[in-house]
């Protein structure tokens, strides 16, 4: 999904609203008392977050009119305002040094220029502005091909930071956003406190919950990991932040069950791969033994050898030419039947 959209008459899915909202959960400890610019904010769920979290103000700015028209009717707040605006007019819109929170959430990917977009947001942000810039991992969602259609390229996390810093400068710190998996103890409650309807207001943070190491096998890195974040200016130390939604175990059991299948899909590509590569040297090994006995029948039999290549290259002749094709055809054909007359 593209932008998480609030009014979707599609069923709600936890996991959307989860890998959304874990970005702005980097951004919501550095909110209070800061006056914060969201940009390209979709239908404001995440300035709504900023502004409970204690902000200033937030101004939330988006390119499409309908998620601006939606944020405002969903999430209007007097220290919350939306604007319809595009990432090339920023700074047309708002005076310089205005926000010294300034968060863009996977944005980069969309512009056009995205050096210019930086360098905008610089100068709306004050000298001592937080910055936090996230960018999604599209070398691991599509691999393979031109990648997102809504996006105009893909970065890896080193030409992410390449062009962040040159605008930004190297006092940040890096983080990966990637899938978390575990369990948790929780209330019993109603199952409509998790409707779409309800939740924003049901959005918290557990009392406890702790983090046990991953491992070499499954730790993220920057290969695998969904999204990087950037964090500019941060006087504190950036907390480990996320978003989760608690599972029965049936689904647990069908999550598992799909990694399963993954991974046997995957160890039969193998297994295929290695027997396509056995398959293509066989065949280079026939193709060799093809030449060495063409060789043979040349030195032993000049006029033979000159007989087969003389018939290659006319049957070769006569397939690409259709209409010498057709005609030798008709001639064949009635070769047949005088034969046949003959006979």
């Amino acid at each position: 999904m593209e932008r998480l959209a609030i009014d979707a008459p599609n069923p709600y899915d936890p996991a959307e609203v989860a890998i959304h909202v874990a970005r702005y959960a980097s951004a919501l400890p550095f909110a209070p008392g800061r006056r914060v610019l969201d940009s390209s904010c979709g239908e404001g769920y995440g300035s709504w977050l900023l502004a409970q979290r204690g902000a200033h103000h937030v101004t939330g700015t988006d390119i499409s009119g309908e998620a601006i028209r939606t944020a405002q009717a969903r999430f209007r707040s007097p220290i919350v305002s939306f604007v319809e605006c595009s990432a090339s007019k920023l700074t047309e819109t708002f005076p310089e040094a205005t926000f010294n929170l300034v968060v863009s959430l996977e944005t980069i990917e969309h512009v056009d220029d995205p050096e210019e977009y930086l360098h905008a947001l610089r100068r709306l942000a004050t000298p001592d502005a937080v910055v936090i810039i996230s960018c999604p991992n599209d070398h691991w969602y599509y691999p393979t091909g031109p990648g997102n259609p809504h996006h105009l390229r893909k970065y890896t996390l080193s030409e992410f930071q390449e062009i962040t810093q040159r605008v930004f400068g190297t006092e940040v710190t890096w983080h990966l956003g990637t899938a978390m998996f575990g369990f948790v103890t929780e209330p019993l409650v109603e199952p409509t406190a998790q409707m779409p309807d309800t939740w924003p207001d049901s959005i918290g943070v557990p009392d406890t919950l702790m983090r046990v190491p991953s491992g070499p096998r499954h730790g993220p890195t920057e290969k695998n990991c969904s999204y990087f974040v950037g964090v500019w200016n941060a006087q504190q130390k950036v907390p480990n932040s996320g978003a989760w939604y608690s599972v029965g175990m049936d689904h647990r059991g069908q999550v598992l069950d799909s990694l399963d299948r993954v991974q046997a899909l995957l160890d039969a590509n193998v297994v295929l791969e290695s027997n396509l590569t056995h398959a293509k040297l066989q065949a280079f090994v026939l193709e060799n033994e093809n030449a060495l006995l063409a060789s043979r029948v040349y030195f032993s039999s000049p006029l033979t050898h000159w007989k087969l290549r003389s018939r290659r290259l006319l049957i070769n002749i006569i397939k690409k030419n259709p209409f010498i094709f057709s005609f030798a055809k008709y001639l064949r054909n009635l070769i047949q039947r005088y034969r046949s007359g003959a006979d």
